[in-house]
C-alpha cells in the first residue's frame, strides 16, 4: 500500500528551516510547485511576522499559515504566486525600500549608523 505525502514537509538547513508544500495540503500542484525547498525568509510580507521559527513543530505551525493564507487568496480571486508584480513608480519603489517597516536592511543601515533617508538617496552613486 503505497503511503500518503506528508502536507508540510519541514528541515533544518543550517540555522533556519526549509519548507516544502504538497498537494495533499489542499492547494493545487501549481501553487505547490512553487513553495518546493524554500526558506520560511521568503514568506509574503502580509505574513512576515512567521518568518523566523526557532523549532520544527513552530516551523510547521508556520507553514500552515502560509497555507491558510493562499487558500484565502485562492477564494477571494487574487493570485496565489509566490512572486507577484505591481505597477509602481520609481520614486514609491525606493521610498518602500527606505522604511523600516517594509525592509529589513534600513533597520540595519540605522543600527550601523548609515543613511537611510531620501534625501541621502542622492548620494548613492549611479
Amino acid at each position: 500500500m503505497a503511503r500518503i505525502a506528508e502536507p508540510i514537509i519541514v528541515h533544518k538547513r543550517g540555522n533556519s528551516f526549509q519548507f516544502t508544500l504538497n498537494s495533499t495540503c489542499g492547494l493545487p500542484q501549481r501553487i505547490c510547485n512553487e513553495w518546493q525547498r524554500r526558506s520560511f525568509k521568503t514568506l509574503p510580507e502580509e505574513i512576515s511576522n512567521y518568518r523566523n521559527p526557532k523549532t520544527k513543530p513552530e516551523a510547521k505551525a508556520n507553514a500552515q499559515v502560509l497555507i491558510a493564507f493562499l487558500k484565502k487568496r485562492l477564494e477571494a480571486g487574487l493570485s496565489a504566486k509566490r512572486s507577484t508584480s505591481e505597477d509602481i513608480t520609481v520614486g514609491d519603489w525606493l521610498k518602500k525600500f527606505i522604511r523600516l517597516d517594509t525592509s529589513p536592511r534600513t533597520g540595519i543601515n540605522i543600527a550601523e549608523n548609515g543613511s537611510c533617508s531620501e534625501d541621502t538617496l542622492i548620494t548613492y552613486p549611479k
